[in-house]
């Protein structure tokens, strides 16, 4: 099997679906639109991070004789999920509509207004990333993998609607992950933090509004793609197809099971888990009126069904 051929139309496909998603992206006035957000996750060629990994074996069975197949296998990371951290107004402008309730009042820590402090509240919400039609596409022709998320738009998690996220002193409060402090979101001097994860809720402390925003959409990417949490959200589905290996659950810093990439008010091309220097938020508010939006990409791995039966999997490199 040619893989260069292959790999060189994978990329004629993608680039021709940018164009068409280019065609018909929505001019979006006081944030960005969710045509935006397909197109700015799909152009992260970096957050993708494609790589051939190794082979599925098979048998495919004629009328009188059964023979061996070879299928690619590959790995890559999906923009599964788009999601809004925001103190104000709701930033994704189509969809400023879809949510479960109304937005509890917010404290915006960047004011400057006589009685204004650290403490900042964000609202979240999480949504199925249009892009996730385009890999679901490309997975029917080989080469790509499809995402556990099935529905573009849909709603994975409000804030509005949960209880939890409002009050730093919910019942996570008691959890052993909240009582040691850990995990939590690294900064770059030694045992220097952004925050801690739990309790997983709105308020965050820190003085740079962006990496409040980051932590609360953080923890909401915690909780959507685990089962079994407290709190109340849809997690996404488990199956990503026939042959396909699912991502793991998200982890604080760990870019093996996930990567963030900031799309509003700052258009990031690359891929990174949250954590590390203060100065990463620097410029990122501007004239965001607080409110961020960002792509979670999640890793996935898959082969081509290339016969009857799966006999099994030879994986020569490591990924992610």
């Amino acid at each position: 099997m040619n893989f260069t051929k292959l790999s060189i139309s994978r990329s004629v496909k993608i680039a021709a679906l940018l164009a068409v998603l280019g065609g018909v992206s929505a001019v979006s006035r006081a944030g960005i639109s969710s045509w935006d957000i397909a197109l700015k996750s799909l152009s992260c060629t970096d957050c993708m991070h494609w790589k051939l990994i190794g082979e599925c074996n098979w048998v495919k069975c004629g009328f009188l004789e059964c023979h061996p197949e070879v299928s690619p296998m590959v790995g890559h990371y999906i923009p599964d999920l788009a999601i809004a951290s925001y103190s104000g107004k709701m930033p994704i402008d189509d969809l400023s509509s879809f949510g479960i309730g109304d937005d509890n009042p917010a404290t915006m820590s960047q004011q400057n207004r006589p009685g204004d402090t650290q403490v900042d509240y964000k609202h979240v919400r999480i949504f199925g990333n249009p892009a996730v039609a385009t890999y679901a596409a490309l997975g029917q022709v080989g080469l790509m993998c499809q995402s556990t998320v099935k529905v573009p738009w849909l709603l994975y998690f409000d804030s509005a609607a949960d209880p939890l996220w409002y009050s730093p002193l919910s019942i996570e409060g008691l959890f052993p992950q909240a009582l040691i402090g850990y995990p939590y979101i690294k900064a770059q001097l030694p045992l220097a933090k952004w925050a801690n994860v739990y309790p997983r809720c709105g308020w965050g402390t820190h003085p740079y509004d962006a990496i409040n925003a980051a932590v609360a959409a953080h923890r909401a990417a915690e909780i959507v793609t685990r089962t079994g949490q407290f709190h109340l959200y849809v997690p996404p589905s488990s199956d990503c197809g026939n042959r396909c290996w699912a991502p793991p659950e998200v982890e604080a810093g760990n870019t093996d099971t996930h990567k963030f990439q900031m799309l509003y008010p700052v258009e990031d091309h690359s891929g990174y888990a949250f954590g590390g220097s203060a100065t990463w938020a620097d410029g990122r508010n501007v004239d965001s009126k607080e409110g961020y939006v960002f792509a979670l990409w999640r890793p996935y791995k898959c082969c081509r069904k290339a016969g009857d039966f799966y006999i099994g999997r030879f994986q020569w490199d490591t990924y992610p």
